[in-house]
């Protein structure tokens, strides 16, 4: 006997994952339970965080991390690694819609979605700039920044290169952001 099992609307998908102890993303309809990360993820990802924060710090700019949905689409929610929101919301907010920079720390397994299915889904959130992928196995970064008609992708592997995200005027080293890693030489 085969067993049908009904996709969830989101306003099921967003009441249950109120409730669940494992956090979840929702693509069409789908609910695709998230894994934990490895040390170096933890690593790099908290780095980011307090870098953006810091630099953030007075304005009205937050640094949201991984525990915060993005609503990409009615029928898409994920949860970046970090995104940088500048709007206010409600306290108790479950998602939000407008970011202005998304994070995601990649690893080999997640590449393939990062670079496809949410670079897509990021592009069509009109408040985004730029999508940032961060390597979690090698000191590279991409940047797809949002071009006329389609991302702008620049790519940094060098301790030296600077990441820039002009529109909140933050720009660093990936020696700054990889410090501390196990991924450059001088670590």
């Amino acid at each position: 006997m085969s067993e049908t099992v009904r996709a969830l609307t989101p306003e099921e998908y967003l009441e249950a994952e109120e409730a669940a102890e494992v956090r979840h993303e929702y693509v069409r309809g789908e609910v695709l339970a998230l894994a934990g990360g490895r040390y170096q993820h933890c690593v790099i990802a908290v780095r980011l965080t307090s870098l953006l924060s810091q630099h953030l710090d007075g304005t009205p700019c937050q640094v949201l991390n991984s525990d915060m949905k993005l609503r990409a689409a009615v029928d898409r929610f994920y949860y970046p690694d970090l995104m940088i929101h500048c709007e206010s919301e409600e306290p108790d907010c479950l998602y939000v819609e407008r970011p202005r920079y998304v994070f995601e720390v990649s690893s080999p397994s997640t590449r393939r979605i990062d670079l496809g299915e949410k670079a897509d889904a990021y592009w069509r959130v009109s408040s985004i700039e730029a999508y940032v992928m961060v390597s979690q196995s090698e000191p590279r970064v991409v940047v797809q920044r949002r071009g006329a008609e389609d991302w702008e992708t620049e790519i940094l592997t060098q301790p030296d290169d600077v990441l820039r995200l002009d529109g909140i005027g933050f720009h660093c080293t990936l020696a700054a952001i990889y410090a501390n890693s196990g991924l450059l030489a001088q670590d």
